[in-house]
């Protein structure tokens, strides 16, 4: 970036946007020594100032990061992952600009690309236990609890998740199986197979622990061999994928396909941003797409769930019982008590049945698993970590039947249970083992060490006592004791009465009868199946993720960039190129644009500012930090980590002076959106949009110059009816007789229809008034066929397509005679109107049609907007302050628009249903 402080003098142009790379994953930390950021950014610099200035600078990403890409089709895409590892870019800033940003553009491609979510999939990727659930959109709109959850058999039970353990081939790449099948299948292999084959088990967690996570990491299986942990990730999601596609080709949803489902992970609150990005990764190597998936916040998702659905019994004045949730005005802790992680947040209910938070995310590795950690601990104090080793290695399945027992034992331990030993069996080959390696028999070595007194052991049993085995629960519960008070003591927190518990930690008895007696003045509640809160949640959170309105900032965010080294700065940090004021540039300086504790809204982003780049700079690359602290001076200060790069691409103009850029927070993605303000390109330079009515259709478009000339400068297509030029045509469609091709359209076809020999007629179809047909099929899919005048039959979304592929050639008629040589169809950006009351399976049933002509070579995807067409509909519409319209009150409409449904029953009752049925044999007659 560029160092000509006479470049922040400069005007900038109107902004119109431009184009973004999308770079690779970087998977190094971000706080590097100032000397390292001068010898890369000098080297980087050589190669730059190559012939022709053909410098190519690539950048990577980290963290849960996106940015919009501002090209032809205004699509928002994510920063693919890289190897490469770059420094602080040398980008100065001026203060937060005001400078209009595109919103109509933004807003418009965000409603053009989402997903429609006829199905909903959630997957709850548990440290211990894993499961999914689904939900259709009919059923959620009817019942919001109607939520399908996968269960698994364990051999003796049906639960409904199974332990996040995966078996995978000797190849490293084919899942074999995951949960109880995945640990029946490996205990059965002969021992030299088990050794073959990888077992992995609650391994989550490996992705909190490890500071250098990358797509690079590797896992150790039970036995200690190693696999990419992304292909682990990776093995699991697509197990589940594939569970869910045999559901919808079980239960009755076979007009449902792979692409109508929409995905939601959970993720631990407290996972930094390099864990959530990297589960985003394995997610889409699993086969999921970017635009199908969402990361959802565990705590989130349980206090959807539980806003949502009744959660506790009140009593009311009459002393009668009722089901309730939390009210409105409600502020809570919700406590995710899950396997690994602990996930401690507050909330508040708003008046709009929305969510606030009121607390960033706290917590730690302290969750169930920690107690196992010290179950273990205490194992290899009295066997000998070799000892373990060895049974890992020589006998695996061994292992792993003793940590089932020992989970077993832990779930089921309570302080007040009336029994002074906790039992556990020991394999055989731990004993043997240990005898070889000790020249000794366990029961005799016991008696020398410190646990004499609380150990026993027979055989292969092992007696615990009590006492011994609630210390191992002491580091876990102090900590979330601890973590709740830290919160707690926060001035905005005294309003605070009620807890919700959530995960499956939260169903031991020591957690329950610990709350209660540390925080007695605090409602304590805890959801029937608290474990499937979250999945349950994370359901809901696909369907509506506005409900949470705003959140606070984890993080400081900002961008690297060159400043004015100032006094009390280190002098590794000052550069040699000075100002015009004879000051020193600094590199390295931390830019912030959000800061931590800051409340965002979801969807908002924080104010632009602007970057300088050198004139005739082909590319410019920006380097993205998070940091613990307010505000961090330089970009590798103590708790700074870089999240991620991102290259915007300057091409195309001969000079380049800023650069704008900003971030949002407000979801649970970084989304981070870059613009040249003195790019001339559009990404709509023109707008097309297709009235499909039911009696009568037409389409229009307008050229952006001339819509900010006068925005009512918009041509409508016009249509000779032979005694008039209307704006709209009749919604009469004549196709071929192979039923594909179609011959015209409104009048044309009307007329045409009419002048065939009555043999042809009977040969061809003629669809007229078939709009409403999509809302009278409760069951409308891609395999519906509509009847034309004379009962023969399409497919539905072949004549919808029929009619837009004819209005696109139409279009493409008056781009090659209105002098719009210059324009080419992709640079046409489609809109099409539907009936605000149709449903989500109407509106994609319309999208479909439109894919199949509108679709382009460039991916551009038509906007569904909303019709009143011939449906008169009773809504209230207040004008805000800003010229933007807001909607008082939900849309109410019907059927009952200006069609002949009357019409022809009369006729019916004066000629007869079979006069008329025979006047269908002459269809000409007929449609005249």
């Amino acid at each position: 970036m560029g160092n000509a402080e006479s470049k922040k003098e400069e005007e900038a142009s109107t902004a119109e946007g431009s184009k973004t790379k999308e770079t690779k994953e970087e998977s190094d930390s971000g706080r590097k020594k100032s000397a390292d950021h001068k010898k890369e950014r000098s080297h980087r610099n050589k190669e730059r100032s190559g012939a022709g200035s053909k410098e190519r600078p690539k950048t990577g990403e980290t963290g849960e990061s996106r940015h919009t890409q501002r090209d032809e089709s205004d699509s928002t895409q994510r920063v693919k992952d890289k190897t490469e590892k770059f420094s602080a870019t040398q980008a100065r800033s001026s203060n937060p600009v005001k400078q209009e940003w595109n919103k109509d553009v933004a807003n418009v491609t965000e409603l053009g690309k989402r997903h429609q979510r006829l199905v909903v999939a959630a997957i709850d990727f548990g440290t211990f236990g894993s499961g999914f659930a689904l939900c259709i959109y009919a059923d959620y709109k009817r019942d919001p609890n109607k939520i399908s959850v996968h269960t698994w058999n364990s051999g003796t039970a049906i639960t409904n998740k199974a332990p996040t353990t995966v078996l995978i081939n000797p190849n490293g790449k084919d899942c074999m199986s995951f949960g109880y099948d995945a640990e029946r299948e490996f205990v059965d292999l002969e021992p030299a197979d088990q050794k073959k084959h990888y077992l992995f088990r609650q391994f989550k967690m490996k992705l909190f622990s490890n500071p250098d996570l990358s797509e690079s990491t590797k896992l150790k299986d039970i036995t200690d061999k190693e696999l990419p942990a992304v292909d682990v990730f990776a093995a699991v999601i697509q197990f589940f994928r594939e569970s869910l596609q045999k559901r919808l080709n079980t239960r009755n949803l076979e007009d449902f396909t792979y692409d109508d489902v929409y995905w939601v992970i959970t993720v631990p609150a407290i996972w930094d941003l390099k864990a959530k990005e990297f589960m985003r990764r394995a997610a889409e190597k699993a086969g999921l797409k970017d635009s199908q998936l969402s990361l959802a916040l565990e705590p989130e998702a349980a206090s959807l769930y539980c806003r949502k659905i009744p959660v506790e019994i009140n009593t009311q004045k009459d002393g009668a019982k009722q089901i309730a949730s939390l009210p409105e005005g409600a502020k809570y802790l919700v406590l995710d008590l899950g396997g690994g992680t602990i996930d401690i947040t507050a909330h508040e209910v708003m008046a709009d049945a929305g969510l606030r938070e009121l607390h960033q995310a706290s917590g730690g590795y302290y969750g169930g698993t920690c107690v196992n950690d010290e179950i273990m601990s205490f194992f290899k104090r009295l066997f000998g970590a070799p000892v373990l080793m060895r049974l890992k290695e020589e006998n695996p399945g061994d292992y792993l039947d003793l940590m089932n027992d020992i989970e077993m034992k832990k779930c089921t331990y309570s302080p007040k249970m009336d029994k002074n030993n906790i039992t556990l069996r020991l394999p055989v080959t731990l004993l043997d083992a240990y005898k070889e390696e000790t020249e000794c028999q366990i029961e005799e070595c016991l008696q020398d060490t410190a646990f004499a007194d609380d150990v026993q052991i027979k055989r292969d049993k092992m007696m615990i006592s009590k006492k011994l085995f609630g210390s191992f629960f002491k580091s876990s519960v102090d900590n979330v004791v601890r973590i709740i008070k830290e919160i707690l003591d926060t001035p905005s927190m005294s309003e605070v009465t009620t807890f919700l518990a959530v995960g499956g930690y939260a169903e031991s008895a020591l957690i329950k009868e610990t709350l209660q007696t540390t925080f007695p003045e605090k409602k304590i509640v805890i959801p029937t199946d608290p474990s499937l809160s979250v999945l349950k949640g994370a359901v809901i959170y696909g369907f509506e993720p506005e409900i949470i309105a705003s959140r606070v900032c984890k993080y400081t965010y900002g961008i690297a960039k060159q400043g004015i080294w100032k006094e009390g700065d280190p002098e590794s940090k000052k550069l040699p190129e000075k100002t015009r004021k004879g000051l020193h540039w600094c590199d390295g300086v931390f830019d912030k644009h959000v800061e931590v504790g800051q409340v965002v809204k979801l969807g908002e982003f924080q104010e632009a500012k602007e970057y300088f780049a050198v004139e005739g700079q082909v590319e410019a690359l920006l380097d993205f930090y998070a940091s613990t602290e307010k505000n961090p001076r330089f970009v590798d200060d103590p708790g700074c980590t870089c999240v991620g790069n991102l290259v915007l691409d300057l091409s195309g103009g001969k000079t380049k002076k800023k650069i704008l850029v900003r971030i949002g927070v407000g979801g649970t993605e970084l989304e981070v959106e870059a613009m040249d303000p003195t790019d001339k390109r559009h990404q709509r330079l023109v707008v097309a949009a297709i009235d499909f009515g039911t009696f009568g259709s037409g389409f229009a478009f307008c050229t952006v110059a001339d819509y900010k000339r006068d925005p009512n400068r918009i041509s409508v297509h016009t249509w000779n009816s032979g005694t008039d030029i209307t704006n709209k045509a009749t919604t009469t469609v004549l196709i071929n007789l192979n039923g594909k091709g179609c011959m015209s359209f409104g009048y044309d076809a009307e007329r045409e229809f009419v002048d065939l020999e009555p043999a042809e007629q009977k040969k061809h179809y003629l669809f007229r008034q078939f709009k409403m047909k999509l809302l009278s099929n409760p069951d409308i899919s891609l395999r519906t066929k509509l009847k034309d005048i004379t009962d023969k039959k399409l497919p539905a979304v072949d004549v919808f397509a029929a009619v837009i592929q004819l209005f696109r050639a139409s279009l493409q008629k008056r781009l090659n005679t209105r002098n719009l040589e210059d324009f080419t169809y992709d640079d046409v950006y489609w809109v099409i109107t539907v009936a605000t009351f149709w449903d989500l399976r109407q509106n994609q049933f319309m999208r479909k049609a439109a894919e199949k002509t509108v679709k382009s070579t460039s991916g551009q995807q038509p906007y569904i907007g909303n019709d009143h067409g011939n449906i008169p509909l009773g809504f209230t519409i207040d004008i805000m302050a800003d010229e933007g319209l807001r909607e008082l009150h939900q849309t109410s409409a019907g059927f009952y628009g200006g069609y002949e449904e009357e019409i022809i029953p009369f006729f019916k009752q004066l000629f007869g249903a079979s006069v008329l049925m025979k006047l269908k044999d002459e269809p000409g007659r007929f449609d005249e």
